[in-house]
């Protein structure tokens, strides 16, 4: 494994933000960053711990959102989101760090939750912003 974005394998399930996917459901993820060093946003599949997508703050300055399959199982499928970042800008040379997060708003009338990540340490977590709709 390399220390690129896109290497990493998933961590714990408590070090990153669970997401359910019940049978005919599926969700919308869209991703903002105002970060001032080099952060990313990850998705795994808690099933297998693949790596499904990624946005960098460095890469993606107009992130797109990401919608996962409807779930046509009958138990949930379930996401990991997971913040890393870097104490710099891009450096190479540097590795990867795992975010602090935590759920910043929540809407169970139109099924949204918004997460922040949190890169160094003034507690703003908007260094990454993650709105996930259940559709």
């Amino acid at each position: 494994m390399g220390n690129h974005h896109r290497e990493h394998p998933m961590p714990d399930i408590g070090r990153g933000f669970a997401v359910a996917i019940r049978p005919s459901e599926q969700v919308k993820i869209t991703v903002t960053f105002a970060a001032s060093h080099e952060n990313c946003l990850q998705i795994y599949d808690q099933g297998n711990g693949a790596l499904l997508h990624v946005w960098n703050n460095n890469e993606d300055k107009h992130p797109v959102p990401w919608e996962s399959n409807r779930n046509s199982g009958q138990v949930p499928q379930i996401l990991l989101l997971v913040g890393r970042h870097k104490a710099s800008g891009p450096d190479p040379s540097l590795w990867w760090l795992l975010s602090k997060f935590k759920t910043l708003d929540g809407d169970p009338s139109n099924k949204t939750t918004t997460v922040g990540f949190e890169d160094l340490n003034d507690n703003d977590y908007n260094d990454i912003r993650v709105t996930v709709s259940v559709r």
